[in-house]
Parts: structure tokens; C-alpha cells; sequence
């Protein structure tokens, strides 16, 4: 029964706490009593002299009636000890790699539907954390903490639905926290501006939307000139030819900033509308003229600008160049929004979203706009760093695989130490498979594709098997990286973990039984996961791998009708 259930043998604590519990209430002779009732008479029975009762025995359970619920109380603890210790004795002398999993019972069953019914009702906040769902196996729920998220979180899978709504859970969590959230769309899924508008109006959390009606934005306003010329430069740097000439003409517009300092145009004007304008040498020496002649360093700066004009005059391309790259960006869908808003107040100021405990989110569709507003992240991550203050807030950045590996790491490695975490999204695994090593979480929804397998296997860990079972694996078409098993450390691929190899198996009077290393959870099981499942492997502050979880999408508080129970 224990083989066809995969029940744990605890659980026959619970009959024998009855029966232990039924022997105190009607005492321990009466228990005795009845339990000795039933051999006493069929010893009486069959120990007379009459043949006639021994050919019909029958007649020893006369009365069984009476006698059978009276052995109960003693019967129900014998019966408990008897089947743990034949379940022990089968336990031990099993290959320790052939025991089957338990299956979840009731108690982990009535556990997960409780845990579900919490998460829909938008229980997505827990002490440290937040919740992405449920463990099938136990019933417990599947969390992840905010000490995890610091060093980044990726969650991939083909099935991108479910990759958004796990990921979405822990944006939920820190808007019902009033953490700040910045959202980056590279993947023009509408759904994530959907899906973040309702749950900050759910949530009374203030919220813009780049390219919408208040959603002015313009980094280059409270930037110094050193900012404005990095920023711009991500902004109209492409690939080839016209790329040397945006770095050729760094110097021009490290002057014409640096003269937008010193003579600024109006308070309304774009900042790239004004650049634009000053790239035009015969502009800019005019603009030249207006420096006052008593500032700090304004016969340095003239002096820069008059070889800045000669400079360009000799050689017009370097300039027009970079103007014709502002000019295309201002007349895009984006760039119309690259500017002041009708008021004080109006636009997306990233500083300000800190501040304010904010939302914003920017839907990029060009590599321009992806690579100003990352550069503005990292920039505002610098200045965090600068001043000692903790961000305390997320950055969503759905379809990461449309960044550069090194974009990605520098946005990850500056929001873990600005507290701006990012959780990124990717519906493309085989793009992000390597990125896995990048970030210390990662939630990996169903896979199709047998490379990124492969890779995102390995992130789970190190799990030891014998080398049959390896042999077995290998058999049945199941790719996995094993390695010959070795003394000293077996290194945690991807991880940064190192972990000691455990000593072979040794059985009595056989010779070592040789282990090889492989992933935690295989490769096939990636592959095999149903809609909404995952797995989550963390490696930090402490390695933790929960090899199954089911995400349970949260319910907005207005839709649910209930608070969030923390």
C-alpha cells in the first residue's frame, strides 16, 4: 500500500494518536481486555477435545460483533507499528536511487488549495517577499525574496504568458509595498501596459506611460554636460561608418553642452531641439558671443568652441552626421515625446519616480530609445550610490534578450547596488540561456528548445548519480552534462557555487559504487512542464532550488474584494 501511495510513513502517526488517544479515554485494562477478547475465545473454541470443532471453525468467531470494535483502541497502535517497521525494513534494503517520490495527500492537497485561494484573493505580499505561487508537492508557497531579487531575476520560457504573469507577481508585491517600479517593454507585448496600469490603479500608486498624455520624458533636462554627451551619444551612435562619425564629433558636442550651460536657451525648449540647433557652427559661435565674460572658465570655453567651428567647417560631415541622426529621433514616435510636459510636474523623471515611490513605464521600440533610457538607469544608479540612499524599488524590463549581453549585466550590476533590482522577462530562451549566469534567481517556465535546456539545467545545481543511472539517462535521448566524478570540489556550473563531492556509496563487502555529477533537474523535465509550472533556482545569500512550482495569478484587490492578509 505504501509502494502504490508513495504516502510517508509519518503520516501513521495519525492512526496510532488515535488509538493511543481512544486507550487513555476508556482506560488501559478495558483496552487489554478487549483486545485480548477475541484470541481468547477462538483459543477456547478450537482448544476443546470435541472433533466436531475442528471441522467447523466457523463457529470460534461467533459473536465477532461484540468482540472486533473492543480491539480497536490497541489494534489501531499494533497495527501503526507493524506497517513502519516493514515500511523501515523495505527502505532499507532499496537502491536509495530507485525510491519513488511521495505523492502530495490530503494535508499538502487542503495546504496548496488554501495557499491558491490566498494568492487569488492577492496575497502576493509575504514577510520578506513576495509570492510567485504554489508547490504542488507540499502545499507551501513558492516566494521569493526581495534579498533573492536584489541580485537580478530572469524568468524565461516559451510560454511567454505564463513567463509575464510569474514575473508580474513580483511587480505586484512592490506596488502593494509603494516601491517604486520602472517598467521597460522591449518585447511590445500590450498586455504589460495593461497589466501595470490596472494594478497601479488598484494599488493608487501614481503612474505614467511614456508617449501617452503626461508622459513627456526628458533625461538631458537636470543632467550635467558630461551626461547630456553619454546619453546622447547612446542615443545616435549606430554601427558602422556613421559611428565614427558620432565619435568624431564627441568634442562639438561636448562643447556645444557645455555652452548650453553657460548660455541656456528657454525653459520650454527640448534640450535635443537646442543641440540640434547649436550644430550648426555659425549657431554656435553666436551663442558663443552671449557668455558672460566674468564666468569661470569662459575664455577656456571660447577658445574650445572657435576650434570646434574650424574644425567643422573643414570637415561639415561630423556634424551633419550627428544632426541628421537628431533629427530622425525627433521626428520618430518616441522622439516627439523626447521633451519638457505642459507643466512643472508633467513628464517622466526617473529621480523623481525614486522620490515619489512611483510608476513609469517606457515601451521601446528602438535600439535609441533602449540604449538613452538604460544609460539613464545606470546613470541615476550612480548617483544613488553617490548620495548613500537605497532605491528600494524594481526595474521590470520584459523581452531583455533585445539588449546586449553587456547592457544587460551593467543595468544588473548597478541596480543591485543601487537597490533597483531588475526582474527581467524573455520569452526566448535559446536568446537569454547565458544570461542565467548573470542574475542571481531564475524562474524557468516549459522549454523547447534543447541547447537552452541544456544550459538553464545546469543553473539548478548538482545532483550525484550513480554512473548506471547516468548510463540510463543518456540511453533514453535525455542530453545532460556529466563529467567523471573526482575528489575535491565539483564546481556549480553557472553558479558561482562550489560545492564538496559527497563520498561513493560503499555496500557491504562491494566495491565503491562511482557517482556522476549532473543537473538538479534535467533537462527533460524542462521540456516537459505543463502551462503554468516552473522551476526556481536561487544562488544566494543561500543556494535554494524549489523543483516544481504552479504560478497562481493574484486577483487586483477592486477584483477580489479582499485586502492583502500579510
Amino acid at each position: 500500500m505504501s509502494k502504490a501511495s508513495r504516502w510517508r510513513l509519518w503520516w501513521l502517526a495519525v492512526p496510532a494518536a488515535a488509538g493511543l488517544a481512544w486507550t487513555v479515554a476508556i482506560g488501559p485494562r478495558a483496552a487489554a481486555a478487549g483486545f485480548t477478547a477475541g484470541p481468547d475465545q477462538i483459543l477456547g473454541y478450537l482448544g476443546g477435545h470435541s472433533l466436531s470443532r475442528l471441522m467447523h471453525p466457523h463457529g470460534a468467531f461467533a459473536g465477532a460483533g461484540g468482540w472486533l470494535l473492543r480491539q480497536a483502541p490497541l489494534a489501531l497502535i499494533a497495527a501503526a507499528a507493524e506497517a513502519a517497521i516493514a515500511g523501515w525494513l523495505d527502505w532499507l534494503h532499496t537502491d536509495e536511487w530507485a525510491v519513488p517520490p511521495p505523492r502530495p495527500g490530503l494535508v499538502a492537497a487542503a495546504r496548496g488549495a488554501a495557499a491558491r485561494r490566498a494568492i487569488r484573493d492577492s496575497t502576493v505580499v509575504t514577510r520578506d517577499g513576495c509570492c510567485l505561487g504554489v508547490v504542488p508537492s507540499t502545499g507551501a508557497r513558492a516566494t521569493l525574496r526581495w534579498a533573492e531579487i536584489a541580485g537580478g531575476a530572469l524568468f524565461t520560457g516559451d510560454a511567454g504568458a505564463d513567463v509575464v504573469a510569474t514575473s508580474f507577481q513580483g511587480v505586484h508585491a512592490a506596488l502593494r509595498l509603494r516601491k517604486p517600479v520602472i517598467g521597460l517593454d522591449l518585447s511590445g507585448d500590450p498586455a504589460i501596459a495593461e497589466a501595470l496600469t490596472r494594478a497601479c490603479s488598484a494599488t493608487t500608486v501614481p503612474f505614467r506611460i511614456f508617449g501617452t498624455e503626461g508622459g513627456y520624458y526628458e533625461p538631458f533636462r537636470e543632467a550635467n554636460a558630461g551626461r547630456r554627451l553619454a546619453m546622447t551619444l547612446e542615443l545616435i551612435s549606430p554601427d558602422g561608418a556613421q559611428a565614427r562619425h558620432a565619435r568624431a564629433a564627441e568634442t562639438y558636442l561636448r562643447c556645444a553642452f557645455e555652452l548650453m550651460d553657460a548660455v541656456p536657451a528657454g525653459p520650454r525648449t527640448p534640450v535635443l531641439d537646442d543641440i540640434a540647433h547649436l550644430l550648426n557652427p555659425l549657431a554656435l559661435q553666436a551663442r558663443a558671443e552671449l557668455i558672460p565674460s566674468s564666468g569661470p572658465g569662459a575664455g577656456a570655453l571660447a577658445a574650445q568652441i572657435r576650434e570646434c567651428v574650424r574644425t567643422a567647417q573643414a570637415e561639415p560631415e561630423i556634424v551633419l552626421s550627428a544632426a541628421r541622426d537628431l533629427e530622425a529621433v525627433r521626428a520618430s514616435q518616441a522622439g516627439r515625446w523626447l521633451g519638457p510636459g505642459a507643466g512643472q510636474a508633467d513628464g517622466i523623471d526617473l529621480g523623481r519616480v525614486v522620490r515619489e515611490r512611483s510608476a513609469a513605464l517606457f515601451a521601446l521600440g528602438t535600439p535609441g530609445m533602449t540604449r538613452l533610457v538604460c544609460a539613464d538607469l545606470i546613470a541615476l544608479g550612480d548617483h544613488l550610490r553617490g548620495i548613500g540612499a537605497d532605491g528600494d524599488g524594481i526595474v521590470w524590463l520584459c523581452g531583455c534578450e533585445a539588449l546586449p549581453r553587456e547592457l544587460f549585466a551593467r543595468l544588473v550590476s548597478s541596480g543591485a547596488a543601487a537597490g533597483l533590482p531588475v526582474l527581467a522577462t524573455s520569452a526566448s530562451p535559446a536568446d537569454v540561456a547565458e544570461l542565467a549566469s548573470v542574475v542571481n534567481a531564475v524562474a524557468i517556465h516549459r522549454l523547447a528548445d534543447t541547447r537552452a535546456a541544456t544550459t538553464l539545467a545546469a543553473r539548478t545545481g548538482t545532483r550525484f548519480a550513480p554512473a548506471s543511472a547516468a548510463a540510463a539517462a543518456m540511453s533514453a535521448g535525455r542530453p545532460a552534462a556529466l563529467a567523471p566524478a573526482g575528489a575535491g570540489h565539483v564546481p556549480l556550473a553557472l553558479t558561482g557555487i562550489d560545492r564538496p563531492a559527497p563520498a561513493p556509496v560503499l555496500g557491504e563487502g562491494a566495491p565503491a559504487t562511482e557517482l556522476l555529477p549532473g543537473p538538479a533537474v534535467a533537462d527533460a523535465k524542462l521540456m516537459s512542464l505543463r502551462p503554468g509550472q516552473f522551476v526556481l533556482t536561487v544562488s544566494s545569500p543561500r543556494y535554494r532550488l524549489v523543483e516544481l512550482a504552479e504560478t497562481v495569478p493574484a486577483r487586483l484587490p477592486g477584483e477580489s474584494g479582499r485586502g492583502d492578509r500579510r
